[in-house]
């Protein structure tokens, strides 16, 4: 049975709830997403209802975070500064809560099949549509990344997965090497052209053709 999830955006930033974790017998496709926050941000509620429903969220995201209150405000401060995957039911809650991490400030990851797009237009809606550039990479020859910290590699698997990547990850005497390949097109939506052309330049350092 499809689990849904039930959200109330206030002000962009309320919700209510987030899907509970899937089993694979029970869902026949999932779908998924990585984010990010590097530096920490803070975001002000008059309302502390509405600033504990934010709190709440960002702990089924995963999300650390902390609150002050002051002078009757609630202050949430929170921050992820390694890539964190977040898996969902549908390619519609995936670019729902895109965009709901994206208005918190946060850096998303998240790329799609070309061909199965125009099959589903309503699911690839975002809120900020008229804003998005769309840019597609590729790699057929498997590159291999050698990290000194097996930490690292295992956020860069996220970074893979979030791509839709194949991949194969060692992990050996504390340090890690993935070995990836996208042979397929995949896309990325970027948030206006700037966003397009920083995202492109960090995939081609990783090594993929982009267009």
């Amino acid at each position: 049975m499809r689990l849904f999830l039930v959200t109330m955006f206030m002000a962009r930033v309320c919700v209510v709830a987030m899907p509970s974790p899937t089993n694979a017998a029970d869902e026949k496709e999932t779908f998924v997403f990585a984010y990010r926050l590097l530096e920490p941000q803070t975001k002000e509620f008059e309302d502390s209802k509405k600033g504990e429903a934010f709190v709440k969220a960002l702990g089924k995201l995963g999300c650390k975070s902390k609150t002050e209150s002051h002078e009757g405000h609630m202050d949430v401060i929170f921050q992820q500064p390694r890539w964190t995957l977040v898996t969902l039911q549908s390619e519609e809650l995936v670019h729902k809560w895109q965009d709901w991490l994206n208005d918190a400030g946060c850096e998303t990851l998240h790329s799609e099949d070309p061909e199965h797009e125009e099959e589903h237009d309503e699911a690839h809606k975002h809120e900020h549509e008229a804003d998005m550039e769309v840019i597609a990479f590729q790699t057929t020859d498997w590159v291999e990344k050698h990290f000194e910290k097996a930490g690292t590699g295992a956020e860069f698997v996220v970074v893979c997965k979030a791509l839709g990547c194949e991949f194969k990850d060692d992990v050996h005497d504390g340090h890690a090497d993935v070995t990836f390949r996208c042979v397929k097109p995949r896309t990325i939506e970027c948030a206006g052209h700037e966003a397009a052309e920083k995202r492109a330049e960090w995939l081609t350092k990783l090594g993929f053709a982009v267009k």
